[in-house]
């Protein structure tokens, strides 16, 4: 896994790094117009910036994937001796990495921008709740890059001859987000228990309880958690296996 690891950093790290230095150029431009500007203006802008590298972090991501679906490039990664599980887990692991520096990045000047110009207090945010926060993101991440390339995969097998078959992977995507979100929905009506973080905030520290499971309040549903982790593997594993017997993209 570490030379497809390798592999992914070498073929993306010059755009990668263009669009972080991009982000940090147009923030240093903000940081002139302190004093001159209103300084809600420019920490919106600071916000608009972060997200725009994490947007573009988030393509280059998808296209690290699909490329080598494209029959110019493919042979190079599919005929290598190394496992399809390697080689789809190198991708999320460069595109979970990437995503992180691009939003450090972003929410580094946010910060900034907030404490000096708008006066935010951060001090407060910077608790447990915040961890999980990061953690639940990260995860939900990787549930949509797992998502994005099992639709990519089932759009190529379905168009063999690549017509089309972003369209079709895009529809495949949204009806899937679609009968997700219905299903999600319901078992949030049968179960509706959820992990409320504040109450794990307040628990952490006792050595007796180290989570609260409640059904008032809450931003974590348990049973879509679980769902979730569930199609992460089943999603996963149904890659692979694509990849294994469909190397005829």
């Amino acid at each position: 896994m570490l030379k497809f690891i390798k592999y992914e950093a070498k073929t993306v790290y010059r755009e990668y790094l263009l669009v972080l230095l991009i982000g940090l150029l147009l923030n240093i431009a903000l940081m002139t117009r302190v004093g001159t500007w209103e300084g809600i203006l420019i920490f919106g802008l600071s916000t608009a910036v972060g997200g725009g590298i994490m947007l573009v972090t988030m393509i280059m991501n998808i296209a690290m994937f699909s490329r080598d679906l494209k029959k110019d490039t493919k042979y190079l990664v599919f005929t290598l001796p190394e496992s399809r599980s390697a080689l789809l887990g190198s991708k999320l692991i460069c595109s979970v990495i990437m995503m992180i520096i691009g939003a450090f990045v972003g929410l580094a000047f946010m910060l900034y921008f907030g404490d000096k110009i708008v006066h935010i207090n951060f001090n407060e945010l910077f608790n447990w709740n915040v961890f999980a926060y990061f953690i639940w993101a990260i995860f939900i991440y990787i549930s949509f890059l797992i998502t994005i390339y099992f639709c990519i995969l089932v759009g190529r097998t379905l168009r063999k001859n690549g017509k089309f078959s972003g369209l079709l992977s895009l529809i495949i995507f949204v009806v899937y987000t679609y009968i997700l979100a219905k299903v999600e929905t319901g078992l949030e009506y049968l179960f509706p228990q959820k992990f409320v973080l504040e109450k794990i905030a307040r628990s952490f520290g006792d050595t007796h309880v180290k989570a609260s499971v409640s059904t008032a309040g809450g931003s974590i549903y348990i049973a879509s958690m679980v769902l979730e982790l569930l199609l992460i593997i089943i999603l996963f594993m149904i890659s692979v296996k694509i990849l294994d017997e469909k190397i005829d993209l």
